[in-house]
């Protein structure tokens, strides 16, 4: 049960910290759409794994982890949002509702538990 917590909090910090870009509360910046990115693979992560990793997973780890338990195009999806994350060409309007996709995927996957 607490695995599903951690999942539900992850989640909810992801979103929260998005819809504060989108509302102008916090600026856009790289750094905020990793975290916004990381937190959603914890998120998906939390419900995989029911004990929390003994040392912090690196997105790369977490990646490895979670696209098994995804279908094609939300793995797709992931890939896309990873490279755009390693590009100083991704155009921020497009970024961010790559975002919301993930997140999207995200809460697909948590449904049970939200």
């Amino acid at each position: 049960m607490v695995y599903f917590i951690r999942a539900r909090t992850h989640y909810s910090y992801a979103q929260r910290l998005l819809q504060e870009v989108i509302e102008g509360k916090k600026p856009w910046s790289k750094s905020i759409a990793q975290d916004i990115f990381k937190q959603a693979l914890k998120a998906i992560y939390s419900l995989t794994e029911v004990s929390p990793p003994k040392e912090e997973l690196t997105v790369d780890e977490l990646i490895k982890r979670v696209l098994p338990t995804l279908s094609q195009d939300e793995r797709d999806a992931i890939q896309r949002i990873k490279e755009k994350l390693h590009s100083a060409e991704a155009e921020r309007e497009q970024f961010k509702a790559d975002l919301i996709r993930l997140l999207e995927i995200v809460k697909k996957c948590l449904e049970p538990i939200l």
